[in-house]
This record gives C-alpha cells, structure tokens and sequence, in this order.
C-alpha cells in the first residue's frame, strides 16, 4: 500500500513538475512528451539520429593506432555512440560534463550497463570510474564518469569504487592535444590512493564519459594491472570518432 501511495505521489509531483516546466530536448528545442519520449533530455527524433558505436574489435583497432598493442593494459571494449562536434550525442555529453547533468550520466550509464550484459558474462569484481583531480572536482562539483560508473555496477550487480586510484597531477585537458601528445599528458599523472592487496586477480571495469585516443583510460588500465589486477575493460558512453 504504501509503496503504491509512493509512486502516486511521485507521478503526481513530476506530471506538476512537467506543466510548470515543460521540458525541452536538449539537441533540437522541441517540447518533450513525457508520456512518448523515452528519454528526459531528448526527443525520440533526435534520439533516433544518434550514430551507434563501432563494434568492440573495430575500436580496438582504432585504439592500436595510437598505442602500442604491447602497450595496452585493455582487454575489451563497451561503448554506446558515436561523438562528434555536431549536433547529436555530443550535446548529452557536454551537458553531463559540463553542465551539471550527471542524471544523463546515470540514465545512459544504465542503458550501457544492459548493453554489458547483453553481450558478455563477464563477471566484474569493481566497476571504477575514472578520477578526475581533486582541485577539478572542486571546481566542477562532481565527476561525471561517478554517475555512469554507479549506474553501470547496479545493473550488473557489481561493486561500484571510487577509493582505488587518483589523480595526483592537474593535467592539460586532452581536448586540444594530438594523439601523440595525449599519451605524454597522461604519464605518470594517476596513482593508488593507498596499497589494494584487494586486487589481485580481480576483473575490473574502468567507466569514462568519452573515448577518444584511449590513452587516459589505458594509463589507469596498466596501473591496476600493474597492482595485481588480472584483467581491465573499459566501458565508454560515447567514441570519438
């Protein structure tokens, strides 16, 4: 009984939410129907525009041409779409890292999380979001791969841990660097917070907002493997492409 009054209640508030401030899609400005749209932040047209991911071998490849294969601490390859500069995908994904949004993080963190599912049986021991610097997190307020990360680990039944490693060196953002340069920007800069006897032989899952070189995600994937871990994937929601 009372979890039925609960969900009353809470269609209630939203549907007075909604006719107080309707919300709007996020990429096109168009008025979303709540009762149609799937999404809260873009309408089904724009949703359908979206350019699904390449397959997990083509991203591999595409990681190869900027690390070395004796280089790479990654195993496999989760991702939902494409980004780009244009209007699509994108747009999300700048509201989520810059705008405060992290509920776009945790709605597609979820949708990632059983796409995981759908195409592996592996199990994961943590699911860990990549670190932000303590002084950008200040900044900023959050990191957004948290969000993504948490609703990754609740739909596979895994653990969710941000105490593993950190950002110890306020880096460059990797946004205006070549290829080359984002892997020099990236070495040495993450670090464990303390000793994890934890992660021998564990299978782990790095979650990050976007994937472009591969080289901040990979740094974090040979650190940990480096500390005792046996196996590192990476789950993205979106490859720069």
């Amino acid at each position: 009984m009372y979890k039925a009054t609960k969900i009353l209640a809470t269609k209630a508030f939203e549907a007075a939410n909604e006719f107080i401030a309707p919300r709007h899609c996020e990429i096109c400005g168009h008025l979303i129907n709540s009762s149609i749209e799937q999404s809260k932040w873009v309408c089904s047209e724009c949703e359908h525009r979206f350019i699904i991911a390449p397959t997990a071998d083509e991203i591999k490849n595409k990681m190869f041409r900027n690390i070395e294969k004796d280089e790479s601490g990654i195993s496999n390859f989760y991702c939902l779409y494409q980004y780009n500069d244009e209007k699509g995908f994108s747009v999300l994904i700048k509201d989520l890292k810059y705008s405060g949004f992290t509920r776009i993080g945790s709605h597609y963190g979820s949708v990632l999380g059983r796409k995981i599912l759908s195409e592996s049986d592996v199990i994961y021991d943590f699911v860990i979001p990549v670190p932000i610097h303590f002084a950008k997190k200040r900044e900023r307020g959050y990191n957004q791969s948290e969000s993504i990360a948490t609703a990754i680990a609740k739909e596979i039944k895994s653990s969710c841990n941000f105490e593993i490693i950190y950002r110890k060196v306020y880096t460059q953002t990797q946004t205006l660097l070549k290829s080359n340069e984002r892997q020099t920007n990236v070495e040495g800069v993450f670090d464990l917070k303390k000793n994890h006897p934890e992660l021998k032989n564990k299978i782990l899952l790095l979650t990050d907002d976007v994937l472009t070189t591969g080289s901040t995600l990979n740094a974090c994937a040979v650190l940990l493997l480096e500390n005792g871990a046996r196996q590192v994937d990476i789950a993205t929601l979106a490859i720069a492409v």
